[in-house]
Formats: C-alpha cells, structure tokens, sequence
C-alpha cells in the first residue's frame, strides 16, 4: 500500500472512532451516563455469586460465618474492580475483562457484562 493511500484511511478511521464513541455515550446518556451504567450493572449482578470475604484468614471467615448464622451484623466489605472492554465496529464489547482483588467480584461483573453485552446484541 503506498502512503497516498494510507493517508486517506487515517482520518476514516478517527472519524470513524469518534462516531462510534458518541454512538456509545449516546446509548449510556439516554440510560443514565456512568451512573447509568454502573446502576445497571449494579441490578444485573448476582450477590450470592459474590465472596466478599474471600481473602480473608480462614479464622475470620469462621467468625463472619457465626454472626451469619445468628443473623448478627457482619463487617463491611468495599469490593472495586476495573472493567476494561473493546467496543466493536457493530457497537457489541469485546475482550471483557474485570480487574481486581476479589476474584468472585470479577468473575461475577464479567458475566454481567457480557450478559448486557449480548441482550445489546439481540436488540
């Protein structure tokens, strides 16, 4: 391919970019922008599916298991994970990935994810 020709791809592919990324927070706006998204994901995950004490010592866990049991309060648990996606020429995510200490929380944001990810699909 000789540059003439690589130059007039460059700027239909940024073109092409930017369109496909206000398509994108156009979809997220009409539903709320980051909260909307977050909101989503939030009511589409499957709490039981999630071990918010998964890291801690075998000990604690025991005592955590107690006070559950007797229907005690139970420590707080901040669970964070970082989502990462590539977004398709056809609007669908790819190469979902969720990045964090909990290994459960990943697992289960990654489903959800890809379980909008797929009701998008059929839309």
């Amino acid at each position: 391919m000789d540059k003439s020709h690589q130059n007039l791809n460059q700027p239909r592919k940024k073109l092409y970019i930017k369109i496909l990324t206000k398509l994108i927070k156009k979809q997220f706006s009409q539903k709320g922008g980051d909260n909307g998204f977050r909101e989503l994901l939030a009511s589409n995950t499957d709490l039981n599916k999630i071990d918010g004490y998964e890291d801690f010592p075998e000990e604690t866990k025991k005592e955590i298991q107690k006070l559950i049991s007797e229907n005690k309060p139970t420590p707080s648990v901040m669970l964070s994970t970082t989502l990462s996606f590539i977004i398709e020429p056809d609007g669908t995510m790819s190469n979902i990935l969720a990045e964090g200490e909990n290994q459960s929380f990943n697992k289960e944001m990654e489903r959800t994810l890809k379980n909008y990810n797929r009701q998008m699909d059929s839309c």
